[in-house]
């Protein structure tokens, strides 16, 4: 009973070791004696409740123009991303201080644009971001006041329509130039 046990335990711990990284503290004297198995879980789409709000406001928006939504974690993961950059390097636009656009970095990170969208490392065909408002609902109304926009955050035109997925990045810095930074990425899934 015992070795079936063993055997066991060895097939999880040989299985956890494939899905996982494993680390062994080893003694002085070469002995090991603790085992980390750090479990690595997918962050939830949306991190925050301030990027929460923002997303229920685009999604729910009475004019929003296309048939649905859905949070893409590629997509929110940039966002976030592009957010707590720019908070931290202290700039604000859609062209990081290393010289790349939205559009170059969700292909980074994974995912898939449509060809016609091109490899322009500057391109941006996806984000709005906003800075200066302390509030999901204030930034909206900041967009909504914004032609250019409202039309990619309501999906009012044919090209924006089409981008059906989405992700919201909201960074905090009190000692950056506008405190508040909000980012939303939407995106038409590629081929």
């Amino acid at each position: 009973m015992i070795k079936i046990r063993l055997i066991l335990l060895f097939c999880l711990l040989l299985l956890l070791t494939r899905l996982t990284h494993l680390t062994t503290s080893v003694n002085a004297d070469g002995l090991s004696n603790k085992v980390y198995l750090p479990i690595i879980f997918n962050p939830p789409c949306l991190t925050s409740a301030e990027e929460v709000e923002l997303a229920q406001l685009l999604v729910q928006d009475p004019q929003q123009q296309r048939p649905s939504l859905t949070c893409n974690d590629i997509l929110a993961q940039v966002a976030h991303a592009r957010a707590a950059d720019m908070a931290e390097r202290e700039y604000f636009s859609h062209v990081n201080p290393d010289g790349h656009g939205p559009n170059y970095l969700v292909e980074q990170a994974g995912y898939v644009l449509p060809d016609f969208y091109g490899d322009d490392p500057t391109a941006n065909y996806i984000e709005s971001i906003a800075a200066g408002r302390d509030t999901a609902e204030a930034t909206w109304q900041q967009w909504m006041g914004s032609p250019s926009h409202s039309e990619h955050l309501l999906g009012q035109n044919s090209f924006f329509k089409a981008q059906i997925e989405y992700g919201v990045g909201y960074a905090y810095d009190p000692d950056s130039p506008y405190k508040h930074y909000w980012v939303v990425i939407t995106a038409q899934p590629g081929p």
